[in-house]
């Protein structure tokens, strides 16, 4: 019989399995699956720990930044697990669903608005910006891609809500995904600082935008009402 474990079966792979959603399974799910742990309380922790990151890029401190990229990596590799624990216990639901895919988003969203502040609190530099002579335009930065980022995830959600798709399938290459190119912060953040790292996801961010909008409305102009 084949383990329920080994199939490539989640959400946000669209089918095909992903090697951090591989490693997720053995290193994170597996063990845990032994325990009184859920997938929704993991989901929780999980999102408990980004949000303790997303606080330390808030200081302004640089050596907090660094820390902080570290473990909100570490938080959105450790994501993929809950949807594994989920189907190893067989516990999946739609309220797991919805609460990863929410604090997924937020986690994303605040992120940015997150290293705004940061910026401004710690005159970070980088592209021969600084967040001390940017001011409050920084943040304005920082809280323009976390709105983006809400907005995109919105109406990819909507799109596949009418096409009959009940869960989100992110575009993947090569057993990775869009979204895993959040894995690249940390050490973007650890070489270059974090002010590059907020203009470069600034900039990719609302250019995603535009690309999705575009796409989205453009279906649904030509649509037959």
């Amino acid at each position: 019989m084949t383990d329920p474990a080994d199939k490539p079966t989640s959400h946000r792979d669209g089918g095909q399995e992903l090697y951090d959603q591989r490693f997720a399974r053995v290193l994170i799910a597996r063990p845990l699956a032994r325990t009184p742990v859920t997938p929704n309380q993991l989901t929780v922790a999980i999102f408990d720990i980004e949000l303790m990151a997303i606080g330390m890029f808030v200081t302004g401190d640089r050596a907090l930044a660094h820390w902080a990229a570290g473990i909100f990596v570490f938080a959105r590799f450790a994501d993929h697990a809950d949807g594994e624990l989920a189907r190893l216990t067989g516990k999946t639901s739609k309220l797991g669903f919805y609460l990863d895919f929410v604090t997924g988003a937020l986690s994303y969203a605040l992120l940015f608005l997150g290293l705004g502040i940061g910026a401004m609190q710690g005159g970070w530099h980088g592209f021969g910006l600084s967040g001390a002579g940017l001011d409050m335009w920084v943040v304005a930065i920082g809280g323009s891609t976390c709105l983006a980022v809400l907005i995109n995830t919105t109406l990819q959600y909507i799109d596949e809500q009418r096409q009959g798709i009940e869960e989100m399938a992110y575009a993947k290459a090569g057993g990775f995904a869009v979204e895993d190119a959040i894995y690249l912060m940390a050490p973007i953040i650890w070489i270059f600082g974090p002010m590059v790292f907020l203009i470069l996801g600034a900039i990719g961010t609302h250019i995603h935008l535009a690309v999705i909008a575009v796409s989205f409305f453009r279906r649904y102009a030509s649509s037959p009402s």
